[in-house]
């Protein structure tokens, strides 16, 4: 499935607050944003999580941008002061690389929506079994970067 179609598809669940335009555009910014900035390989998708402050010992810093390259999940630490959050993202938002995977070895195993927030489970296979990382993201319906990331890794977008 194409980024297109997963903008569709996040269109389909949220699109009465962000046009396809808007929507589009948001992604290519935090595409962009951490492509220009820390990415040495081809960035496809990049979005922001707040790993739970329950789950330590992940070696994820509290927030971070997963960014996705055709190979790699990268997550890089993040500092979400921005009053154009999540819509927009700064360079100086995007830190150091905190982790690297295969990008096979990550998925989003739930998604559970709350008020203002959703909760995203990620799974990462480490070959000796999966390791889960229980993260929120700013509501998908002001969010459409982490609607696509969440698709693209296999989860499903809750009605809106």
């Amino acid at each position: 499935m194409s980024i297109a179609d997963r903008i569709d598809d996040y269109r389909i669940h949220f699109g009465g607050e962000a046009g396809a335009e808007k929507a589009e555009e948001v992604v290519a910014i935090w595409r962009r944003t951490v492509q220009e900035d820390r990415a040495e390989d081809e960035i496809e998708l990049a979005a922001p999580f707040q790993r739970h402050f329950t789950s330590r010992g992940t070696g994820l810093p509290a927030n971070f941008c997963l960014a996705l390259t055709p190979t790699k999940a990268l997550a890089f630490k993040f500092n979400p002061r921005n009053s154009g959050h999540p819509l927009f993202v700064k360079p100086r938002q995007i830190g150091k690389l905190a982790a690297e995977w295969p990008r096979e070895a990550l998925r989003v195993s739930e998604v559970d929506p709350g008020p203002m927030s959703v909760n995203v489970t990620f799974e990462v296979d480490s070959g000796a079994g999966s390791d889960s990382i229980p993260c929120r993201t700013p509501r998908l319906a002001i969010n459409p970067a982490a609607g696509v990331m969440i698709t693209e890794l296999g989860g499903t977008l809750p009605d809106s």
